[in-house]
């Protein structure tokens, strides 16, 4: 039926459509050495969060020679906290099963 494929159609543009917005608000982070690429609507995500606030349009962030802003933490759990913030929005947050020390380590960052 050639509504139905018309439809179809329409959904996979909405999506690519989507998907390269999110692209053009590409943020590359150097997180304590490790780079990081990610976007500004993960970062902003958690509306209370420092990241929604470095990265609100408010402030000026200082950029490396290869564009990379620098937050000086630990990288180690940097990767579940990106992750986490990746399914905020859609109430989809991932929370991996984690041993004691990486619980304390983890919400020694979240905070």
């Amino acid at each position: 039926d050639v509504s139905k494929a018309q439809e179809k159609l329409n959904k996979e543009r909405e999506m690519v459509k989507e998907e390269t917005l999110k692209n053009a608000n590409q943020v590359k982070l150097n997180v304590g050495g490790t780079l990081f690429r990610t976007t500004i609507s993960t970062l902003t995500a958690c509306p209370d969060s420092m990241f929604s606030a470095m990265f609100s349009g408010r402030h000026e962030l200082a950029k490396d020679e290869d564009g990379f802003v620098f937050i000086d933490r630990d990288p180690t759990h940097f990767r579940l906290i990106l992750n986490w913030l990746r399914g905020y929005s859609n109430k989809k947050m991932s929370i991996p099963t984690l041993n004691d020390r990486e619980k304390e380590e983890l919400l020694e960052e979240a905070e």
